[in-house]
């Protein structure tokens, strides 16, 4: 998949979900912030940002593509965002009618059809916003002669049983850093440290590794 779609590196998850969830953990999303996505979509984009103890900000999709609006994004953060000093040297963006920080943002591509993905990145780069790009609907899909989910900081694919290739449940993140790539392979096996024999885990991991079984039918697909 990393080579399909010229990411940096790709990691395999039990299913679309964990991968998204996870995503959020990675990019730094906490209890008490917020994350800006788009109300058509599935459950499990507003699934997963509730597993972290943050609210969804729900803004406008565009008619004709479907995916998330960037004059809608636009809009809100010119009329709701602040910028508050934190522990961290670089202000944050805040929300100053609900005082919640502003972690990420999570445009989706419904349906295969790729939202303008590139205006979205420039506007959450200058609000300093990273991008979580909810591509699981469109694996193969093509947007500026680029494949989705390599636009944001971490893209994410679902190989469910609707999907374009199924795993019968299954999922990935696609990554631009290949440090962020390894944390996150570290986490879906519990956090284990490697060795031989000791079982020390260093953080809170998850068991979000997807089985052999189901990793078998896109090994399949490479060989054809």
């Amino acid at each position: 998949m990393a080579n399909y779609t010229s990411a940096k590196k790709a990691v395999a998850y039990v299913n679309g979900i964990s991968a998204l969830h996870l995503s959020l953990k990675l990019v730094g999303v906490e209890p008490g912030t917020e994350v800006i996505t788009q109300p058509l979509t599935f459950i499990a984009t507003a699934n997963a940002i509730k597993y972290c103890g943050s609210e969804p900000v729900f803004l406008y999709v565009d008619m004709d593509t479907m995916g998330f609006s960037p004059i809608s994004l636009k809009e809100w953060l010119k009329g709701n965002v602040i910028f508050k000093s934190t522990q961290n040297p670089k202000p944050k963006p805040f929300n100053k009618i609900s005082g919640r920080r502003i972690t990420v943002c999570v445009p989706m591509h419904n349906f295969g059809h790729p939202c303008r993905i590139d205006e979205i990145e420039t506007i959450c780069d200058k609000y300093i916003i990273p991008v979580v790009e909810n591509s699981a609907e469109s694996l193969g899909s093509l947007y500026k002669n680029l494949n989705t989910g390599t636009f944001g900081k971490i893209g994410v694919l679902s190989f469910n049983g609707n999907k374009i290739i199924t795993t019968g449940g299954g999922g990935m993140l696609l990554f631009k850093y290949e440090k962020l790539a390894k944390k996150a392979k570290h986490l879906t096996t519990q956090a284990k440290v490697p060795h031989p024999w000791e079982f020390v885990h260093d953080e809170v991991g998850y068991n979000y590794h997807l089985p052999n079984l189901n990793i078998s039918p896109l090994l399949f697909c490479q060989s054809v």
